[in-house]
């Protein structure tokens, strides 16, 4: 296993390696972006995973789509073992001789990809409000017996945890294998040491690549995760952003509303019906920090990570309670 960041910036450009990228939301595809150009990663070396229907076009590289099929979410349920996490790693063996692995925490697809004895070594991305979680990092094992017990766990503070909880009782998110974490926030990871933190401050790459979408456009409603809406309460929250939100705002959903088309299906009816204000929603591929490099913004959302990326680009977050 590579053992720090040193090392890694030794290794990085060698054809020897492929690096995988697994592209859960907005901000990952936006650090991601900022990793390949900043280490200068080959780009025959680089598969993305796109995971919760992304969109990666900022990137654009040779990608493998994270589908879930009924069975697999059937055995996610019953047994807690990914048998997607299991396919995926057996994809990524067979394109991969050794392999450097990025991502945002250690879910249950990641934890099967680091099964692989063809890793050699991992990463993490700042990735939203876990990132800002007191977490120590924790000792991973990888007999099977310890890696169920972790997932019940996880399970067993997945079912108590109630909609306005923002930190969960459990936090082996992060393990101590890591060698590097990456960040556009120096206050992400705060229990990692600095020698293992690589924090961005040049975004021009950006600049040079994203094409915004949003320019004139100065309110953006920020709508929180499906999770925190109570299955019958759903008309009162989105009822609660329209009234709040300036006339004519765009609404950026969560990744999580993309990933389930129900979520998405059922948001969408609501709002149509609702929406005196002739709010438009963000087209998926809008990415709200890349957006906020071009023109100052004003963002108004419930609890999210955005209330401490808007300072860093210079923009205004404006806190309101829809749940």
């Amino acid at each position: 296993m590579i053992k720090d960041l040193e090392h890694f910036r030794n290794l990085v450009t060698s054809k020897e390696y492929k690096h995988i990228f697994i592209l859960s939301s907005p901000i990952i595809v936006f650090i991601a972006k900022l990793v390949i150009n900043n280490f200068s990663i080959p780009q025959n070396n680089v598969i993305l995973i796109n995971s919760r229907n992304t969109c990666i076009d900022l990137i654009g590289f040779k990608s493998i789509y994270l589908k879930s099929s009924i069975l697999d979410r059937f055995i996610k349920k019953f047994f807690l073992f990914s048998y997607q996490g299991f396919k995926l790693r057996k994809k990524i063996e067979k394109i991969s001789n050794k392999f450097i692995l990025y991502c945002d925490w250690d879910n249950r697809e990641v934890i099967e990809i680091l099964n692989s004895k063809k890793l050699v070594g991992q990463v993490y991305i700042e990735e939203g409000q876990l990132s800002f979680n007191n977490f120590p990092l924790y000792s991973p094992k990888k007999d099977r017996l310890s890696q169920l017990k972790r997932l019940k766990r996880w399970r067993k503070n997945l079912k108590t945890m109630k909609s306005n909880d923002d930190i969960p009782l459990f936090n082996e998110c992060f393990n101590k294998e890591a060698f590097a974490f990456f960040t556009i926030s120096n206050k992400a990871f705060p229990q990692v040491n600095n020698d293992k933190k690589f924090n961005f401050s040049d975004f021009s790459i950006l600049r040079d690549n994203y094409k915004p979408k949003l320019l004139g456009q100065k309110n953006i409603g920020i709508m929180c995760s499906p999770r925190r809406l109570k299955f019958n309460n759903w008309e009162e929250s989105i009822t609660l952003l329209i009234n709040i939100l300036p006339e004519n705002t765009s609404i950026k959903l969560h990744p999580e509303y993309y990933s389930n088309l129900n979520f998405y299906k059922k948001f969408i009816n609501i709002f149509n019906e609702l929406n005196y204000k002739k709010h438009t929603i963000c087209e998926k591929s809008i990415i709200v920090e890349a957006e906020m490099l071009f023109e100052k913004k004003i963002l108004y959302g419930p609890m999210t990570y955005l209330i401490t990326y808007a300072p860093i680009f210079g923009s205004k977050f404006i806190y309101i309670s829809i749940y």
